[in-house]
């Protein structure tokens, strides 16, 4: 990315497109670089290759500042300059550092014919980067509000960040018109026309000036004069980009028919790592007979493949935390054979590099307009969770966790799991109440014991973002093999707690929204001095009575039975019920990939 960016700079465009190309295509959660890629593209006249970029951006994230400026450039595209207009604007309130947006907002106001907010916008496009398009920009504002000289300033700025480029002489000699600098007029338009001699618009403007008819001749404000070499340039950059799709549609192909191969390859594997892990493995011949009754007859309709920009919309939907994460995460999706619907998906995130520990995350959607699972829906599972296990195992994976919830009546995802081998190594109830409720129940219980003076004076309890993350990681390591069992970037750190006696941590509840007015309590640990006791109803009471304060109604809880027993009682006598199940299930790799 880095070298990208400098051949960028350099004008090696022609270059660097190929690299960019493979590097977004083959990277397509690194969303923060679309903007690079689609003005690369764009700027070299690429255009439906950059709209391509734009769309999938604006469709997956409508509500971010990248997203509304895509949604802008792709309305731009289209004509819809009050659109456009309106997406920009949004995209500007909260004032992103983000130069482009200020550019192409200048822009849209000057097609809507306001020239003095297209100067104030090309000013803060210049004050983060001063570009050559941003000065250009400022020169034409300037010269349509009627301010030749600042106009005829910007441009001889431009023309200092771009010699070359026709279009800043030939503004500079516009606005020299105007300010009756009839000589040097002359001379820019004479600039313009040897970088390119068929700007005819300079043309003519040089043989006003010649002939004396300055004041008679009023010259086009928006004036994007290309010259030869650049588009010259453009063909060689279309030609490179062409020839980096056919090898990014190459490798995918590759891939995926590795992917493929694996399969046929993975009940050989599972069995030779049971034996290794000294597990019953089902013969060859019950194995294939319950493959082919879970399948069906449509089994190889399917294909699971890398995942690519076009399908950022369907990943946010179905994994929106992976565009956050910085741990590393690859994405496999699946859709019918010979069609783009994306189905479903799983991630394969790295949890532990030391000990190639792999987690996964698996969504998928059955028959359309069914809410049930279905045959298709496991079909979807089985293929997603083979192909995950394959990859896993061939890039050197050691171990292998999922955790995920079960409502009653839906077992097929821990069915597939089973025939691959998984065991279960965790299982949580998920209790739910009113979190009014909750709350003032367990505040009770504190308050008693304050009244008896049982609180010792140095604990307090405080909000997980007052404390560092990596000492409460470790605090629930030492409780949960995989620690808050969720991705930090899904925590609410306002409402999840951490109790402290002194300096040491005592207790802890991470958590998250897991719906819109419900607290989810992932994981909580008390040490075992103080169970039983006042921490547990006042680490919960405590974050009960944030998540109420934040317009939370319900708060949710995990609860390992054989591990909290008590904690379980407590709750079911304030009124919590069951209403699902998380697993946590494991699968070790210890044989080799061969």
């Amino acid at each position: 990315w880095n070298l990208v960016r400098s051949m960028l700079v350099a004008g090696r465009t022609v270059e660097a497109l190929p690299l960019l190309i493979h590097l977004y295509y083959t990277n397509p959660l690194q969303t923060d670089r679309s903007v690079l890629v689609a003005e690369a593209l764009f700027l070299e006249g690429l255009v439906p290759e950059a709209m391509e970029v734009m769309a999938s951006i604006f469709e997956a994230f409508p509500s971010s500042p990248t997203g509304q400026f895509m949604g802008g450039m792709v309305a731009l595209h289209d004509g819809q300059a009050y659109r456009a207009l309106d997406l920009f604007e949004q995209a500007s309130r909260t004032n992103p550092p983000f130069p482009q947006l200020y550019y192409y907002l200048g822009q849209a106001y000057l097609m809507s014919d306001r020239p003095a907010k297209a100067a104030e916008a090309y000013r803060r496009s210049i004050e983060l980067v001063d570009a050559f398009p941003a000065r250009v920009g400022l020169a034409d504002a300037l010269y349509r509000i009627g301010d030749y000289e600042q106009s005829a300033e910007a441009a001889a700025r431009a023309a200092s960040l771009e010699y070359t480029h026709p279009r800043c002489h030939f503004l500079l000699g516009r606005a020299l018109a105007k300010l009756g600098e009839i000589d040097r007029a002359k001379d820019s338009f004479e600039t313009a026309l040897r970088l390119d001699p068929k700007d005819s618009l300079a043309g003519r403007a040089l043989a006003a000036l010649t002939g004396g008819q300055a004041g008679e001749i009023e010259f086009p404000p928006d004036v994007a004069a290309e010259s030869a070499d650049a588009r010259a340039g453009h063909e060689a950059s279309q030609q490179a980009v062409k020839d980096a799709r056919r090898a990014i549609a190459d490798w995918q192909s590759r891939f995926t028919e590795d992917l493929s191969e694996a399969d046929e390859r993975l009940d050989a594997y599972l069995a030779a790592n049971a034996t290794v892990r000294g597990v019953d493995w089902p013969t060859a011949d019950a194995q294939q007979a319950e493959d082919a009754q879970r399948a069906g007859p449509d089994s190889s309709a399917w294909t699971v493949r890398p995942a690519f920009p076009s399908d950022q919309p369907a990943i946010q939907r179905a994994f929106p935390e992976v565009f956050t994460s910085a741990e590393v995460v690859e994405v496999l999706v699946i859709h019918p054979a010979g069609a783009d619907d994306v189905r479903g998906g799983i991630t394969l995130k790295v949890s532990d590099r030391d000990k190639l520990v792999i987690k996964l995350n698996l969504s998928v959607q059955g028959r359309p307009g069914q809410t049930e699972e279905d045959e298709t829906t496991e079909i979807l599972m089985t293929h997603l969770l083979r192909a995950a296990v394959a990859r896993a195992a061939a890039g050197g994976g050691r171990h292998i966790t999922f955790m995920f919830h079960e409502d009653p009546g839906q077992q097929a995802l821990r069915r597939c799991l089973v025939r691959l081998g998984f065991e279960v190594t965790m299982l949580e109830g998920i209790e739910t109440m009113d979190g009014a409720t909750f709350r003032d129940r367990c505040l009770r219980i504190v308050e008693r014991y304050k009244r008896q003076r049982a609180i010792p004076e140095d604990v307090r309890l405080v909000p997980l973002a007052e404390v560092s993350y990596d000492r409460v990681d470790e605090f629930l390591h030492t409780f949960f093999e995989d620690g808050a069992g969720v991705d930090f970037e899904l925590l609410s750190p306002s409402i999840s707690r951490v109790m402290l006696k002194g300096d040491k941590i005592i207790a802890s509840m991470v958590g998250y929204i897991s719906s819109p007015g419900t607290f989810l309590a992932a994981r909580s640990c008390v040490h075992a001095d103080f169970r039983q006791l006042w921490a547990t109803p006042w680490l919960y009471g405590d974050g009960a009575k944030a998540g109420c304060e934040a317009g939370l109604t319900v708060i949710q809880f995990c609860t390992d039975e054989l591990r909290y027993p008590e904690f379980v009682k407590i709750a079911r006598r304030m009124g919590s019920k069951e209403i699902g199940r998380i697993y946590t299930m494991a699968l070790p790799l210890q044989a080799p990939w061969q």
